[in-house]
């Protein structure tokens, strides 16, 4: 999942406490969060474990 610059801005903030929501927010839907250039992804630790295989990386992610 990718949501846009202002949107995690909007959700999280923009300062170093953002960056602990959005890793908790990560942390509890089994996720990590990677900052892109116009984007923040969240992709899933082990997509197996948690039955949901179906999870996977975005076309756009994996060109860059």
């Amino acid at each position: 999942m990718a949501i846009s610059d202002h949107d995690y801005e909007r959700l999280f903030g923009i300062n170093e406490v953002a960056a602990a929501k959005a890793a908790q927010f990560a942390s509890k839907h089994h996720c990590v969060s990677i900052p892109g250039e116009d984007a923040v992804y969240f992709r899933k630790l082990n997509s197996d474990a948690y039955g949901s295989a179906g999870l996977v990386q975005d076309a756009a992610a994996m060109s860059r």
